[in-house]
């Protein structure tokens, strides 16, 4: 029997319809992501049943090789850690690195679905002003007095809401393309977004704005005699006029300057267990606990369990202020990685954000003459340099909900400037 060549009208519009819901149903419904990711496993399981095999290239290839060695470092260090602890090597309990395999599926489903920019476009914009429009109506009902939490808890929520801020922000040409006044869009959705993070109250989203500003200056520097972007600039300037405003009035500002003072008590008053509160600083005092950690344990870590043991051992000691030995992880998605697997932790982190960002480079580079291709990789680029920055002041990876929409949407944006070197095999 003969197999079909193209996937069908059906399967790739309801494949279509997946990608434009997530970035809203990830950021606002729980477990919307897992659910999202699991379906678009197994339809490009199917879908590889159906169509058979195709060609990647060498950097396709290496962009799913981290995925797999994430996978395997996992599995291979936690038996290490397991033996060392005297428990069975067969015990293995976190489904996370397990998801990073759905790439090989998803990616091959978004190949064959031959995804078009503007489904990416009106995802993220739509998971912008989703997000900004439920924070801010959700402020309202309580009078601007509490943190918005989201589907799990604010902070995730800010990042989300930073990360779709500004992948929205990078389409504004090709909206500007299609219509004038469309290019209300991605400013609306970028307004949204920031407006998002600033009631989520998330200190660790926005002191990554201006980082992420940046990229933006570089990506629209070849347009600045265009009329489209002296739009774009001037609305952004607007909008961060008005959040600067709005900053003082919210409690993102108090959260902050509770923060600075905290930090600079802690600083002076560290050796003084006593003198510090339960909840104080805490982030600072689980970076400072990650950092001893590394330097006793260089090689291999502590294992996944370890810091929060070692943290516990402190505290009981009384060579520490308790108050940090509830969280699993340093909120932090490197010092994360280097105490739970070293210094190749560390490596393998670095290696899963890098070889996907250095695609999305390449194709900024070698792809000048075509405005959209480099703007759709500058949404990539806004992806992946927002989940390093985010990786700073939170563990990333084991939160499903981040793990989902990074694998999807990368997998998405990879799928449209897919090398032309890398046909599908017949």
């Amino acid at each position: 029997m003969t197999r079909e060549k193209e996937i069908s009208n059906k399967l790739r519009s309801a494949v279509i319809v997946m990608i434009l819901l997530t970035p809203a149903f990830t950021n606002l419904i729980e477990h919307a992501g897992s659910v999202t990711m699991v379906l678009m496993t197994l339809i490009g399981v199917y879908t590889f049943y159906q169509l058979g095999r195709i060609e990647y290239s060498r950097r396709e290839k290496a962009i799913m090789g981290v995925f797999v060695l994430y996978f395997f470092f996992s599995l291979v260090m936690s038996a290490v850690h397991n033996f060392l602890g005297g428990i069975s090597i067969f015990k293995w309990n976190s489904d996370h690195a397990v998801r990073m395999l759905t790439i090989l599926p998803i990616y091959y489903l978004f190949i064959q679905t031959k995804l078009e920019q503007k489904t990416i476009w009106y995802s993220v914009v739509a998971g912008a002003v989703a997000s900004g429009m439920y924070a801010l109506f959700t402020s309202i009902a309580t009078n601007f007095s509490s943190r918005i939490i989201g589907p799990y808890n604010p902070c995730l929520f800010g990042y989300f809401s930073v990360a779709l801020s500004f992948m929205s922000l990078s389409g504004y040409h090709f909206f500007y393309e299609k219509d004038k006044k469309l290019i209300l869009l991605p400013l609306f959705a970028f307004m949204c977004g920031l407006l998002a993070a600033f009631f989520s109250g998330t200190r660790g989203s926005v002191v990554t704005i201006p980082f992420l500003t940046v990229v933006f200056i570089f990506q629209i520097k070849r347009h600045l005699k265009e009329f489209n972007t002296r739009i774009a600039v001037s609305a952004i300037t607007a909008i961060f006029i008005f959040l600067l405003l709005l900053f003082p009035h919210t409690t993102l500002s108090e959260r902050f300057k509770k923060g600075v003072d905290e930090a600079r008590y802690y600083i002076k008053n560290h050796e003084c267990v006593e003198c510090i509160g339960k909840y104080d600083a805490h982030h600072l005092r689980m970076w400072m606990e990650a950092m001893v950690i590394i330097k006793d344990h260089p090689a291999i870590g502590v294992g996944p369990k370890g810091y929060k043991k070692f943290v516990t051992d402190r505290i009981n000691q009384h060579k520490i202020a308790p108050g940090i030995e509830i969280f699993d992880t340093p909120h932090n998605m490197y010092l994360s990685m280097m105490t739970s697997y070293g210094i190749f932790g560390l490596i393998v982190i670095l290696a899963f954000y890098l070889v996907p960002l250095s695609a999305f480079l390449y194709a900024i580079r070698n792809n000048r003459n075509r405005s959209d291709l480099i703007d759709i990789s500058y949404c990539g680029l806004f992806l992946i340099a927002g989940y390093m920055l985010f990786s700073m002041t939170g563990t990333l990876f084991i939160r499903n909900m981040l793990i989902s929409f990074y694998i999807i949407m990368l997998s998405a944006i990879l799928s449209i400037i897919r090398p032309a070197e890398s046909p599908l095999s017949k």
